[in-house]
């Protein structure tokens, strides 16, 4: 004859209740959830959810790929930006530099007596020159495509 605790057998009796009911629960989503039942019963159903899966899956790659680029051109837009501020006040403090020599230096020297001040009846006032005659006139036929990209003239600013 066994004598069995009933406080013991009631700790033992429950536990195995809980694991038996969360190993229904867990059948229960695995017969649910499987997506080889789910295919064979719904086939377009399946099919929609594997599409659907897919994209939300592009989408999100799509949104990481996207926000890591927009960070990236900040990032590079924010350093620019900190070298532009920089150049200008390097600028700025060079121009300030370069005015007060320019004072020292005018306030160091005297006009010479040779130079006149300028009145408008000491101006002398030339005709615009002709440009025809300045520049010879090329003919394209004669030129070679080489000629014509080695000489081509460059204009500079915007």
């Amino acid at each position: 004859m066994h004598i069995v605790d009933k406080s013991s057998f009631n700790y033992f009796e429950s536990k195995s209740i809980k694991n038996s009911s969360t190993r229904r629960v867990a059948k229960l989503f695995r017969r649910s959830l499987n997506s080889k039942k789910c295919f064979r019963e719904f086939p377009v159903l399946a099919a929609f959810h594997r599409a659907t899966d897919g994209a939300l899956l592009g989408l999100v790659f799509t949104v990481v790929v996207m926000s890591i680029v927009s960070l990236h051109a900040q990032h590079l837009w924010a350093l620019s930006f900190s070298r532009l501020e920089t150049s200008r006040d390097l600028i700025h403090k060079f121009k300030e530099s370069i005015s007060i020599l320019e004072s020292h230096f005018l306030a160091s020297k005297s006009l010479p007596k040779s130079i006149v001040t300028a009145k408008t009846s000491n101006l002398l006032y030339l005709d615009k020159p002709n440009i025809e005659r300045q520049l010879p006139i090329y003919s394209a036929w004669n030129k070679s495509f080489l000629h014509k990209f080695i000489h081509y003239p460059i204009n500079q600013g915007y």
